[in-house]
C-alpha cells in the first residue's frame, strides 16, 4: 500500500523532535552560520503538483516530503537557520509522478523574487524548457535522472545538447544529480563541460561521493580540470568528503545546499552485506525496509537530523583546512559562491 500523501506532516514531527545532543549541535552551528546565506539547493512543491508516485518512488527516501510549501518552508528557517538571512534557490521536485509545470508555476507565484528560482525541466519537452529559460524568469535549470522511471542512466540522456544550449543561451547554471556516483561518471561530466564552455554546472550532493578517499580525491581532481564545474554541498554529511572537496577543488567552487525538506530527515549510511550502501534511521519511515529496519536500527541510535550533519561536517572542514581564514570561507562558502554563480 502506498503512503499517504501528506506523510511528511509526520516526519516534519520528528524532524523538530530534538533530542539534547542535537539541540546543542544547533546552538553551536548556528553560532557559525554568517548573517547572509543562499541555498543553492532547495526544493518545493505543493500536494496539487502530485500526479501519482510509483511504487519505486515511494521506496526512495525523497518520497518523505512528496509536498512542501513555501509556509512550510518558512515555518523552519529560524529552526534551520537561526537569525541568518537566507535566500533560496528553488526549484519544484524534479522526478516522476509530479505535474514539473505545476510546481514550476508554483514557485514563480510563491517565491518573492523571481531570483531564487529554478525551472524544472522536462527531458522530453524540450519546447517547454527552452521556453522557459527563455523568459528570463528562471535563474538555473535543474534535471533529473529519475525523472523517468527507470532512471535515465546517462548525463546526455536527461541533460541533451538543446538542454545546454538553452542554459547557455539564458546565461543561467545547471544543477546536475549524476545518476552514479561521480568515480562512476567524471568522464561524462568532463565531456558535458568541455562541450559547454560557458554553462557553470553545480554538482549536487558533492557528486553523490558519500565517502571521501582515493576515489573521491580523484574524482574532484578530474572533474576539477573543468573551471565552471563546482559542487554543492547538499545532503554530504561525511566530513572526509568535505575535507577532500576544499583541498582539491578549492573552497571557490563549493557551495551551501541544503536539499530542503530532505534535509529534515534524520539517518545516518552504512555497508549492507549483501545490497551495498543502505541508510538507516533511528525511527522507521516508510521507505526503510521492515526487516532491514529491526536489525540495523541500533547503527542509527544516535543519528542526527541531516541538516546538521552537513553544517557539522562543512564548519569542521573549513576550520581545519582554512584555520585561521575560516569566517572569510565560510561567507564564501554560504553566500559568495552562490552569488556568484547564480548573478544574485
Amino acid at each position: 500500500m502506498e503512503p499517504a500523501s501528506d506523510v511528511g506532516d509526520t516526519y516534519l514531527e520528528w524532524a523538530l523532535d530534538l533530542t539534547p545532543d542535537e539541540e546543542r549541535l544547533r546552538r553551536a552551528m548556528l553560532e557559525r552560520l554568517p548573517a547572509q546565506i543562499i541555498d543553492c539547493h532547495a526544493h518545493s512543491s505543493p500536494r496539487d503538483a502530485i500526479v501519482r508516485l510509483s511504487t519505486f518512488a515511494w521506496a526512495q527516501a525523497r518520497s518523505s516530503f512528496p509536498t512542501w510549501t513555501a509556509e512550510q518552508s518558512a515555518g523552519v528557517r529560524e529552526f534551520l537557520y537561526g537569525t541568518s538571512s537566507v535566500t533560496r534557490m528553488v526549484m519544484g521536485h524534479p522526478y516522476r509522478g509530479f505535474d514539473h509545470a505545476s510546481a514550476n508555476r508554483y514557485l514563480l507565484d510563491a517565491t518573492p523574487e523571481p531570483r531564487g528560482v529554478i525551472i524544472c525541466g522536462m527531458p522530453d519537452h524540450p519546447e517547454y524548457t527552452t521556453a522557459g529559460l527563455a523568459s528570463g524568469r528562471y535563474r538555473g535549470l535543474k534535471m533529473y535522472p529519475a525523472y523517468r522511471e527507470p532512471p535515465y542512466e546517462r548525463i546526455s540522456e536527461y541533460f541533451p545538447d538543446w538542454a545546454m544550449r538553452a542554459a547557455a543561451t539564458a546565461r543561467v547554471p545547471i544543477i546536475l544529480h549524476v545518476a552514479r556516483p561521480l568515480h562512476l561518471c567524471a568522464d561524462e561530466v568532463v565531456a558535458l563541460a568541455s562541450a559547454n564552455e560557458d554553462v557553470t554546472i553545480i554538482l549536487a550532493h558533492m557528486g553523490r561521493m558519500v565517502t571521501g578517499g582515493d576515489e573521491t580525491r580523484a574524482a574532484f581532481r578530474r572533474v576539477g580540470a573543468c573551471p565552471r564545474v563546482l559542487v554543492d554541498t547538499s545532503m554530504a554529511t561525511d566530513l572526509q568528503t568535505h575535507l577532500d572537496a576544499h583541498e582539491v577543488l578549492g573552497p571557490e567552487r563549493i557551495l551551501f545546499g541544503s536539499d530542503e525538506p530532505f534535509n529534515l530527515l534524520r539517518y545516518v549510511s552504512f555497508d549492507h552485506p549483501s545490497r551495498g550502501r543502505r541508510l538507516m534511521a533511528p525511527r522507521r519511515y516508510h521507505w526503510l525496509d521492515q526487516d532491514m529496519y529491526r536489525q540495523y536500527r541500533s547503527l542509527a541510535e544516535h543519528a542526527s537530523l541531516v541538516h546538521l550533519q552537513v553544517l557539522r561536517a562543512i564548519v569542521q572542514s573549513i576550520d581545519s583546512v582554512h584555520g585561521s581564514e575560516s569566517e572569510i570561507v565560510l561567507r564564501q562558502v554560504f553566500e559568495g559562491n552562490a552569488a556568484r554563480a547564480f548573478a544574485v
